[in-house]
C-alpha cells in the first residue's frame, strides 16, 4: 500500500469566514446596543417627556394631528444631563391620525429645572409640498 503525499485539508477552511461573520454580527449588535441605549436615555429624560406633553396638548397641534399624538421609535439629535444642569437639542417624530410632523426641542437644564428655549412642530401635510411649522415654545421673541 503506498501512502499518498498530499496534505489533508480537514475542512478547516471554512473556520476563517465563519470567524469574521461573527465577529461582524457582535460588533453590529454592539453599536446597535449603544444607540439603543442612547436614545432610551433621551426618551427617559424630563426634556424629552414634558416636550412631547406639550406637543400632546398643543391645540394647533391636535387640529394637524389630531387625536391621540404618539412618538416615533427614533430620537436624534445632542443630550447632556447630570443631576443640576444639562443641554437638549434633539428631534423626533411624532403622528397622529390625520397627519404626521416631526418635533424640534432645545432645552437647558439649569438647577434641575428643564427651560425650553425652542420646541417646534413641523407638520407634513400630505397634500401640500411644504408643511405647517407650529412654534410651541420660542424664547427668542
Amino acid at each position: 500500500m503506498a501512502l499518498s503525499n498530499r496534505k489533508s485539508r480537514g475542512g478547516v477552511g471554512w473556520l476563517i469566514p465563519i470567524g469574521c461573520a461573527g465577529a461582524v454580527v457582535l460588533v453590529g449588535g454592539a453599536v446597535v446596543g449603544i444607540i439603543l441605549f442612547a436614545m432610551g436615555a433621551i426618551k427617559s429624560s424630563g426634556a424629552y417627556k414634558l416636550a412631547l406633553k406639550q406637543v400632546q396638548e398643543d391645540v394647533d397641534v391636535i387640529d394637524y394631528l389630531g387625536e391621540p399624538i404618539e412618538p416615533g421609535v427614533l430620537v436624534y439629535g445632542k443630550f447632556k444631563s447630570t443631576r443640576n444642569s444639562g443641554e437638549a437639542d434633539v428631534s423626533f417624530h411624532v403622528s397622529g391620525p390625520y397627519e404626521k410632523g416631526k418635533v424640534y426641542v432645545e432645552a437647558e437644564k439649569i438647577r434641575g429645572q428643564w427651560i425650553f428655549d425652542y420646541i417646534a412642530v413641523d407638520i407634513e401635510i400630505e397634500d401640500k409640498e411644504e408643511g405647517e411649522l407650529i412654534v410651541i415654545v420660542d424664547s427668542s421673541e
